[in-house]
């Protein structure tokens, strides 16, 4: 092969790359769903996106635009404060494997997991109530088996035999996932 002939599959290889390299970065911005439109309910494997609302619930435009507002502002709250849950969780994981371990401390982080927990529940009552209000009965009741898993007693030892509240290798409820992008995805 001649000098010219190299650099003209060069190119085209380039050019290969090029296109390969863009098409991956646009399929990968409309694919990966961040923490601020789409929330999951880990335990029942329900996407409360947009899409899976209006299937679910059959809204009409008016009650997508309420929804839709409601989330972009319960989502990235919601997700915050499970980043927070998250990191405090793992801060009072270290302290109890200090020798010896600060019980001030540990209450201390006890104290404030409880909090984020509470305001947690408190963002997710008000998403909730913004959605309800705009709900047909029907809906309403559709929307309470939607949130069901957000609230239901999984303590342990309330389950009537079935162990531990996750079991072995499911994620806790209030657990933050990185995913390959490295943006949080909540699960709630």
């Amino acid at each position: 092969m001649n000098k010219n002939n190299k650099l003209f599959w060069a190119v085209i290889l380039l050019l290969v790359l090029n296109v390969t390299t863009i098409a991956t970065i646009i399929w990968q911005n409309r694919s990966v769903s961040g923490p601020t439109n789409c929330l999951r309910v880990a335990s029942e494997g329900c996407k409360l996106t947009g899409k899976n609302i209006d299937r679910q619930l059959d809204f009409n435009a008016e009650q997508m635009e309420v929804f839709k507002q409601a989330n972009q502002l319960f989502a990235p709250r919601s997700c915050m404060i499970l980043c927070r849950l998250d990191s405090l969780k793992n801060e009072m994981f270290t302290e109890l494997h200090k020798d010896p371990s600060d019980s001030l401390r540990l209450d201390s982080l006890a104290v404030l997991i409880g909090d984020q927990h509470a305001a947690l529940k408190r963002e997710t009552i008000l998403f909730y109530k913004q959605i309800q209000k705009v709900c047909t009965p029907e809906q309403a009741q559709k929307l309470q088996e939607v949130f069901y898993p957000l609230f239901r007693n999984d303590t342990p030892g309330s389950s009537k035999g079935k162990g531990f509240r996750h079991g072995k290798n499911n994620p806790s409820q209030d657990t933050m996932m990185k995913g390959d992008s490295g943006k949080c995805a909540c699960i709630i």
